[in-house]
């Protein structure tokens, strides 16, 4: 009897994201895709990534204006052990109470996009009405 067939390597599995926004206040994030100046006091952005490779990762968050405008760019690194799943979580806070924003009221489409790495990115759409 022959040895027995070789299984082929898998395949590893595509990364995938999803990102989230909500208010976050002392009390607790109310999640959503529509929030009024008024009540908005810092726009929590999450993402939730999943089948990402062992090793470091560079997060960058880029937050648009309406109008298109580039707002702020934010990077945060993590790393992702070797027996990991490969998931993991990260939250950028962008402050709106009290800031120019709420003070000229800044209302509209605001965008957000989410890379990993330069390659992968992810955009939401957040409506901050007046």
């Amino acid at each position: 009897m022959g040895p027995a067939p070789q299984m082929p390597a898998p395949q590893p599995q595509p990364v995938q994201a999803s990102v989230t926004v909500c208010n976050r206040t002392p009390s607790g994030c109310a999640s959503g895709a529509s929030f009024s100046l008024g009540t908005l006091r810092d726009l929590a952005i999450n993402a939730a990534w999943s089948n990402l490779r062992a090793g470091t990762h560079t997060q960058t968050t880029e937050i648009l204006e309406p109008g298109g405008g580039l707002f702020e760019v934010k990077s945060q690194a993590f790393a992702i052990a070797d027996n990991s799943d490969g998931t993991v979580q990260t939250e950028e806070i962008v402050p709106v109470s009290g800031t120019w924003i709420t003070q000229r009221r800044v209302a509209g489409a605001w965008k957000v996009r989410v890379s990993l790495d330069t390659t992968m990115s992810v955009t939401q759409t957040v409506q901050v009405d007046p």
